[in-house]
């Protein structure tokens, strides 16, 4: 079978399948597509439920995503990744105490 991989991939559905397997493409590519949103958020710790849509909001996928049943494959961390880094202040004193116990012993 020659041709690009779409040709192939659409080819292979549709031999296996028939017409119904190529009416289910977009629903599967749709429900992947949530399960890589769904985990990454899980991952970063923002739990879509408790952070719902805000007032506005047009509320389809992935804006809506909390009126979605979660397909995140890990569940939410505790401690949330997009916290801000620390501070210089607190980097230099870190240092400070490093080079300290460093020079302590000469």
């Amino acid at each position: 079978m020659k041709g690009g991989f779409t040709l192939r991939f659409f080819t292979f559905i549709y031999e296996r399948f028939g017409a119904a397997g190529l009416l289910f493409v977009p629903f599967i590519t749709m429900s992947m597509e949530k399960v890589c949103y769904d985990t990454f958020q899980a991952y970063r710790g923002h739990d879509i439920y408790t952070t719902g849509p805000t007032e506005g909001a047009k509320g389809g996928f992935p804006s809506g995503g909390s009126s979605l049943p979660s397909f995140s494959l890990i569940p939410v961390r505790s401690k949330s990744l997009s916290s801000s880094p620390t501070s210089s202040s607190s980097s230099s004193s870190w240092l400070s105490t490093s080079s300290k116990s460093i020079t302590k012993g000469w």
